[in-house]
């Protein structure tokens, strides 16, 4: 098999854009790492497990049920014999990481994306999203769901902004193949723009 090659010019400043995506990236591993790996261990450790053991016995054959709780994420269970103090304070750690999860993939597209609109913009927005996840995680374990809410305005007005250059950029390229544009060849540039998106997703 042989595979054609092609250089693909990307804008200034991009370099920078890749930088907060994976600061964003590292961000979400160490959010999980940080926030939620150590209080398991403390919640559902080696005593507080033991009361299940007679039951996993029967259920599983192993001899003891396992340290960390798992496959528990906080509402099963294990986490029901917990006091409330302590399932209160392991859910709003899991909910933070919980929600970096369930936005980091879209987040990340996003950046990278805008980045081929305008990558100084993308940069600092993407940045911007960093700032605003580390408040968030700060607020929401300091202070419980109230106190997420400067971090997610951060967030927020940073995703808006990512999401407008994205939807200018999609318009402005998918405009170059309509029937009703000005004819003629599409420009190196966008076609290599349109190679980079098609990699991307």
């Amino acid at each position: 098999l042989s595979f054609s090659k092609m250089m693909i010019e990307l804008p200034e400043y991009y370099d920078l854009v890749v930088v907060s995506a994976a600061l964003l990236s590292i961000e979400c591993i160490l959010v999980g790492f940080f926030t939620i790996s150590g209080l398991r261990m403390k919640m559902f450790n080696k005593e507080f497990m033991s009361q299940f053991n007679e039951e996993h016995k029967k259920a599983t054959g192993e001899e003891e049920a396992p340290i960390g709780g798992y496959p528990d994420m906080g509402n099963g269970y294990y986490a029901k014999k917990l006091g409330y103090k302590e399932w209160y304070d392991f859910n709003v750690a899991q909910r933070v990481h919980y929600n970096f999860v369930e936005q980091v993939g879209p987040t990340l597209i996003l950046i990278l994306v805008a980045g081929l609109v305008c990558a100084k913009c993308a940069a600092i927005l993407g940045f911007a999203v960093v700032i605003g996840r580390f408040l968030y995680t700060i607020g929401y374990k300091m202070k419980g769901p109230k106190g997420r809410m400067i971090g997610a305005g951060i967030t927020d007005i940073a995703l808006l902004g990512l999401m407008g250059l994205c939807l200018y950029g999609t318009y402005k390229w998918t405009c170059k193949y309509c029937p009703c544009s000005k004819k003629g060849e599409t420009p190196q540039a966008d076609l290599q723009i349109v190679s980079l998106l098609s990699f991307i997703m």
